[in-house]
């Protein structure tokens, strides 16, 4: 039967048009062969290229092991994307393209390290927990671009053979920072308080300052020796060891909190006894999961600590008091930002905090007491802070807190008077036209005007180029300092969650000279961070499946880790 559509007289053009749009594409064997034949056409030499660089940032970004090259699901994989790619060999990517892309990535950070004018740099200490146990010291190093964008580069990571003192540490430090040509160049270092590290930065002449956030570490772990908060914290402790331990446990727990409504079940976190922060995420968790725990722990047949009513509110009390200090650690611990202008004001505020806790003596006796003991711990370790002339000055030049954020009136107004000779002499040095070239044409006019005297020729400016070179005032170079230092106090003081580089890109033209101290002085952070995400991830490449890594790869992985984000091609 003929169809309606092909005979009607009165359909369109355009119907006929639609019902061929809507009929079922039809794809020939012919068509299939021809697109198969298209995959397996033999690469150039360039598409292969493109593409084993993808792969080695597949080891580089994601540290994926070389040996992923012979696992049979990804060469399959692979093979399935375009059957005309060959895969290079573990022993190709290792010993030839990771050393070449190595190269590249050390040219192309050289050149950016090249374009910095003043560096902070930290540096840290690592050893595996492999079976090598190898020690590693790395050295990160950080300025600002001409557009105030933070650059932050691992400078070394290598293998340290030699004993941790502070002798050889210093001498690893000069010979980095030899390197790459930054050893005049370097503001400020900042390391852990360790001595041997301490003394070996004094050793090289680096203004130093041991991290705040291990100064807070410390200050926190002081008050949770606390006979009773020891206690209650193993009983905790012992509480979440079983539930992470025992499956079947961990699961009704689990789902106790599925039958109370709650659509993402937690469970719980165990603590690390190097870092005082995953004491409060666990605390702050087990609180969370108080019912749960309680619920779940009267079903199950393990004898485990009691914790009464007292101790549960011991709990809540510390981690009332310890919010503070996680977020105080939080903001310092960035790397995106200048930290080292947060060290007065958020250490102010910790210390406002914590007289009000003493005075009110609002908890139970055994947290009072460790309040007691946090703030004399803040006045020990950094009731000085103000001392520092990097701090105040990062703090100073940061517009989100200029001069309010000082405690202390008089280290504010000092401050201001040190920057404001630096801006005096950066006007000095700049051989600006007002400075030098206009005061430099004065006395050769009145010098000239003397030579004619001299010679007998009379010039009716003489007496008036006299008194001109007489008159000049001697302020010049403070009155200007001044003037721009009263300008950028006049400017409004930003939010708190503002872009501070961003906020003297935009006003360096109004303030050419303090925009200028203010790039060389905001590359500097407070905490040695850095270094510690660094050994995080050399956790990961120097892993059960790289077990025969040699360091020389792993440093070479690192490096990469850290410094491909700049190359051009990423």
């Amino acid at each position: 039967m003929e169809s309606a559509v092909d005979n009607h007289p009165s359909t369109s053009k355009q119907t006929q048009i639609a019902c061929q749009a809507n009929a079922p594409i039809r794809i020939t064997q012919t068509k299939v062969d021809s697109f198969s034949n298209i995959l397996q056409t033999k690469i150039s030499a360039r598409q292969k290229n493109k593409i084993d660089r993808k792969l080695l940032y597949l080891c580089v970004k994601d540290l994926q092991p070389f040996s992923i090259v012979a696992d049979t699901g990804f060469r399959e994989f692979v093979a399935a994307l375009n059957p005309s790619y060959q895969l290079p060999e573990r022993r190709i990517i290792s010993k030839t393209l990771i050393p070449a892309l190595y190269e590249e990535c050390l040219t192309n950070t050289k050149n950016l390290i090249s374009t910095g004018k003043t560096f902070c740099v930290t540096t840290d200490g690592w050893t595996s927990t492999n079976n090598t146990n190898t020690s590693y010291v790395a050295v990160t190093a950080h300025f600002l671009n001409k557009e105030f964008n933070l650059i932050s580069v691992l400078l070394e990571c290598s293998a340290f053979e030699k004993g941790h003192t502070a002798e050889n540490l210093a001498a690893f430090l000069l010979k980095a920072a030899t390197k790459w040509d930054i050893q005049d160049k370097i503001v400020f270092a900042v390391s852990d308080n360790a001595a041997n590290i301490q003394k070996a930065l004094q050793l090289v002449k680096w203004k130093n300052m041991g991290c705040v956030a291990h100064t807070l570490n410390l200050i926190v772990k002081d008050g949770l020796k606390n006979e009773r908060i020891t206690l209650i914290l193993e009983k905790v402790r012992e509480i979440v060891r079983y539930f992470k331990k025992s499956t079947i446990s961990n699961n009704k727990l689990l789902r106790y909190q599925e039958n109370t409504g709650i659509e993402t079940p937690l469970k719980v976190i165990l603590d690390v006894a190097t870092r005082w922060n995953s004491t409060y995420y666990m605390l702050e968790r087990f609180i969370r999961l108080e019912e749960a725990i309680k619920s779940t722990v009267a079903i199950i047949d393990k004898e485990l600590p009691v914790i009464n009513v007292e101790e549960w509110n011991i709990i809540k009390e510390l981690c009332l008091v310890l919010k503070p200090f996680e977020d105080a650690s939080r903001a310092l611990s960035g790397d995106t930002y200048c930290t080292t202008s947060l060290v007065i004001p958020i250490c102010s505020g910790l210390q406002n905090v914590f007289v009000k806790l003493v005075n009110q003596k609002r908890f139970t006796a055994t947290v009072n007491n460790v309040v007691e003991v946090w703030y004399s711990g803040l006045q020990e370790r950094l009731g000085n802070i103000q001392r520092s002339g990097t701090l105040s000055n990062s703090t100073f030049l940061d517009p989100k807190f200029k001069d309010i954020a000082f405690f202390d009136k008089t280290a504010a107004e000092n401050t201001k008077k040190r920057l404001i000779e630096l801006i005096a002499r950066k006007i000095r040095e700049d051989n600006s036209e007002l400075g030098n070239h206009v005061t430099e044409s004065l006395v050769n006019e009145s010098k000239s005007s003397l030579n004619q005297e001299e010679d007998g020729e009379l010039s009716i400016w003489g007496n008036f180029d006299k008194i001109v070179a007489s008159a000049q005032p001697k302020g010049t170079f403070t009155s200007r300092a001044i003037i721009e230092m009263q300008r950028y106090l006049e400017e409004e003081i930003i939010p708190r969650t503002s872009n501070s580089f961003l906020w003297w890109r935009e006003h360096r033209q109004m303030l050419p000279y303090l925009s200028k101290i203010a790039q060389e002085q905001l590359c500097n952070l407070a905490t040695s961070v850095p270094c510690e995400r660094l050994f995080s991830k050399a956790g990961q490449v120097i892993s059960d499946r790289r077990t025969r890594l040699s360091t020389k790869n792993v440093e070479m992985l690192l490096f990469l880790n850290s410094n491909m984000k700049y190359m051009a091609d990423i």
